[in-house]
C-alpha cells in the first residue's frame, strides 16, 4: 500500500493561545506599578480557569501561571519600593528644607531679593520684590533669625510630578525662638542636592500673629 502521506504529513494543529494570559503576564510584570500587578495576577486566575475548562482546546496556561505569581512578586516588591521611595522623599525634605529655610530667610533679611528666589518653587506664585520687603520688614519688628528647623512632616495632596509637604518650623534668632511652618515642594529631575527641595509658603509666627508669604496662596495645612 502506496503511503499516501508521502514524506510530508500535515502539521499538528496548534492551540490558539489565551489572549487573557498574555494581558494578564503583560500587565503583572511591568514595574513599580502595583494596581496594574493586581489586576494582573486576578486576569490571569481568570485565564487559568478559562483554559482549565476548555479540556485542552486553549493554550497558555504557562503564561497564566506565571502572570499570577509574577503578580504577587511584582506587587510585594512594588509596595515596598513606594514605602522606601516615600521614606527616602520625606528624609530629603527634611534634611534640605531646613537648609532651604535658613537661607531663604537670610537672604530676605539681607535684601537679596535673587538670592531668595533661588529657593523658590518656580512653579509658586512668584516673590515680588514689594512682597519680598515687606516679609522682611515684619520679620525685623521681630528680631534676626539665624536658624530654621524642621519640626514635622505631612504630605500633601499635589501632583505626581511635584510631591509636596507641609512642615512645621522652629525659627531660631537669638536666644528666642518662633513657631511657624511652610509648604515645600520635591523637583523632580533635580539634578544636584541643592536643587531638590523648594520653598511654596512660609508662614512666620510672630508676637502679633502670622507673617506669611505669598499672601496670595491658600493657608499651609
Amino acid at each position: 500500500m502506496v503511503d499516501q502521506l508521502g514524506d510530508n504529513p500535515p502539521p499538528f494543529p496548534r492551540r490558539p493561545i489565551s489572549t487573557l494570559a498574555v494581558i494578564s503576564l503583560v500587565l503583572a510584570l511591568i514595574p513599580m506599578c502595583v494596581p496594574l500587578n493586581l489586576l494582573g495576577c486576578l486576569v490571569g486566575l481568570i485565564a487559568r480557569r478559562r483554559i482549565v475548562n476548555a479540556g485542552g482546546a486553549l493554550g497558555g496556561a504557562g503564561a497564566a501561571t506565571a502572570a499570577v505569581w509574577g503578580g504577587v512578586i511584582m506587587f510585594t516588591l512594588g509596595l515596598w519600593g513606594c514605602n522606601a521611595l516615600s521614606d527616602w522623599a520625606q528624609t530629603q525634605v527634611r534634611d534640605s528644607g531646613a537648609h532651604v529655610a535658613t537661607d531663604f530667610m537670610r537672604a530676605v533679611q539681607d535684601g537679596d531679593h535673587d538670592a531668595a528666589r533661588r529657593w523658590w518653587s518656580a512653579s509658586a506664585d512668584p516673590l515680588s520684590d514689594e512682597a519680598l520687603d515687606a516679609f522682611a520688614d515684619a520679620i525685623a519688628g521681630v528680631g534676626e533669625i539665624q536658624q530654621v528647623g524642621v519640626r514635622s512632616l505631612q504630605p500633601v495632596p499635589a501632583g505626581l510630578l511635584t510631591p509636596q509637604w507641609s512642615a512645621s518650623l522652629t525659627f531660631v534668632g537669638g536666644d528666642v525662638t518662633h513657631r511657624g511652618a511652610a509648604r515645600f515642594e520635591m523637583q523632580v529631575g533635580a539634578t544636584t542636592v541643592d536643587d531638590v527641595v523648594r520653598l511654596r509658603r512660609v508662614v512666620f509666627t510672630g508676637p502679633d500673629g502670622d507673617i506669611v508669604i505669598p499672601i496670595e496662596q491658600e493657608d499651609v495645612e
